[in-house]
């Protein structure tokens, strides 16, 4: 059995420097700090122009990770194309907040949650239409 001597040094003062520095994010994306110290990401609409009608993407699933970002950009594709399908009229200040699920097996592959932020009425909604037994719901707010 092998063992590994450390052998005693001064390590200096100043910066740290990592011999493995962290991936660039992908093209078009940001990171932010919450202010609770969470970190999230953010890919602007203006950034994508692979689809029409394009939504902001907001999120906490690291896009530098290749399954997360193939998972972010499935799901977007999928409510913008039905949103586009049911020309439904957005908000003109308006992020889509995508949570990933955890993959559990090759069925669920690049699966997600997702709701639609209206910043200005600072109101959710989903692209669904949803049924409730609560009059003073309004569907908008839904």
């Amino acid at each position: 059995m092998a063992s590994t001597f450390i052998k005693r040094g001064t390590i200096p003062a100043g910066p740290l420097h990592l011999t493995n520095p962290v991936p660039k994010l992908p093209d078009g994306w940001v990171e932010h700090t919450h202010l609770e110290g969470k970190l999230y990401y953010v890919r602007d609409a203006s950034k994508s122009n692979a689809i029409q009608g394009a939504l902001t993407i907001v999120t906490d699933s690291d896009p530098r990770n290749p399954r997360n970002l193939l998972g972010l950009e499935s799901v977007h594709r999928q409510v913008v194309e039905a949103i586009n399908k049911q020309d439904m009229p957005l908000p003109k200040k308006v992020q889509l907040f995508i949570q990933l699920y955890p993959e559990q097996d090759e069925s669920w592959g690049h699966v997600g949650g997702y709701y639609l932020a209206d910043l200005d009425s600072q109101s959710v909604f989903w692209y669904v239409q949803y049924v409730t037994a609560y009059p003073f719901l309004s569907q908008r707010s839904l």
